[in-house]
């Protein structure tokens, strides 16, 4: 240990004060420059959590509105299936009435002399105007559907291509 001491004891007084003085001037001046660089940090941070806070607002927004066109797309989308279960259960119910008839046809063929068979073609003629009327109404209804449904994909499409 003495011969530690005994070195540090060949360097002038001076040498050692010029050397500690370099020392705490490099301290100071590294604690400077780690005080600016943690504020440099702190305003970058600052600034990236305004800009990212902006950019959620934004997605927030988009959502918002994306959310209020697939409502209303829903919306037409319920409402028209609620018109083509009406068509397809008046068609089912025409259907039935059609089958019903055709018994009911059949049986009396079957019991039928020459004048009920008179009958039966003069009422035959009369359901068959019936179901000219109502095939021509089914395809009005069948038309204005599928007219329905193309403005809906139009919209959809209208609604998920990107802005």
């Amino acid at each position: 240990m003495k011969a530690i001491f005994g070195l540090l004891d060949i360097i002038p007084g001076w040498v050692w004060a010029a050397i500690c003085a370099g020392a705490i001037a490099t301290s100071c001046t590294h604690a400077v420059r780690l005080d600016r660089e943690k504020a440099a940090h702190a305003q970058t941070r600052a600034v990236h959590a305004e800009q990212e806070s902006e950019r959620l607002r934004e997605t927030l927004r988009e959502v918002s509105r994306l959310t209020v066109a697939v409502k209303g797309a829903q919306d037409a989308y319920q409402q028209e299936r609620g018109q083509v279960l009406a068509l397809r259960n008046r068609l089912r119910d025409a259907g039935q009435r059609l089958r019903d008839q055709q018994a009911d046809t059949d049986a009396r063929i079957a019991a039928a002399s020459a004048d009920g068979v008179r009958r039966y073609a003069q009422a035959v003629s009369g359901d068959l105007a019936r179901c000219r009327v109502d095939v021509e109404r089914f395809g009005v209804e069948a038309a204005a559907c599928s007219a329905a449904a193309h403005a809906l994909k139009r919209n959809l499409d209208s609604l998920t291509k990107p802005p």
